[in-house]
């Protein structure tokens, strides 16, 4: 069991098998994985940055996104396109 709890716990797992998956996508595809906050209630460390830090040997060039409370991205791990989208109402 890590620090975090067992949901969380189950979040890594989960997101260790998407990761593997997403690795096999094209090169010019860049694969991502979102992972709610959650921070240690002791360590100063969030779910996403442990997760980044045990297992960046296999994230390659999947990026690793993690979402606030506030609805706002961080971008933890990899690179993040710069795209120009137009949005129409």
């Amino acid at each position: 069991m890590d620090d975090f709890g067992e949901s969380s716990f189950r979040e890594n797992i989960n997101a260790l098998g998407s990761c593997n998956y997403l690795r096999e996508l094209p090169s010019e595809t860049i694969g991502f994985i979102v992972m709610e906050h959650h921070r240690h209630p002791v360590k100063d460390d969030t779910l996403a940055d442990y997760f980044c830090r045990l297992n960046s040997h296999l994230l390659g060039s999947v990026a690793v996104l993690e979402l606030s409370n506030q609805d706002s991205l961080r971008l933890v791990w990899g690179r993040f396109p710069n795209v120009r989208a137009s949005f129409t109402t």
